[in-house]
């Protein structure tokens, strides 16, 4: 797959919101229902949506977290665009073999379920 005009628009709402695990503040139970009524609202499998989370958003934005004056009210949505597109130009890369890929997707999936994403993905 590669980075279309049309799968960059469909994907863009997800994109944007999956961001907000990253974002600079703490995340509040009406925070995880609006996520989760967004993201039911793309009709990708919750599978999918947590793929999409895990191997284009989270490289793109987990190093936030680790930024003395992150972002906490929203990303950029062009800078967001970007971002995942330069960290993923390709999505099905991930699928290849290599161990530092391996490890970075733990660490990010470990970090998704703390941040939440288990209280979403119940209402999906």
């Amino acid at each position: 797959m590669s980075w279309s005009a049309a799968i960059i628009t469909k994907r863009f709402p997800v994109w944007d919101v999956l961001s907000e695990f990253w974002l600079d503040g703490e995340l509040q139970e009406e925070d995880f229902i609006r996520i989760a009524a967004e993201l039911k609202k793309s009709q990708y499998s919750k599978q999918e949506l947590f793929r999409i989370c895990l191997y284009e958003v989270a490289p793109a934005v987990s190093g936030n977290l680790f930024n003395i004056a992150g972002v906490w009210g929203a990303f950029d949505p062009d800078w967001l665009t970007q971002a995942i597109i330069n960290k993923s130009p390709n999505p099905d890369d991930f699928l290849q073999p290599g161990v530092w890929k391996r490890f970075k997707g733990m660490v990010h999936a470990s970090f998704i379920k703390s941040s939440g994403w288990e209280k979403v993905a119940r209402q999906l």
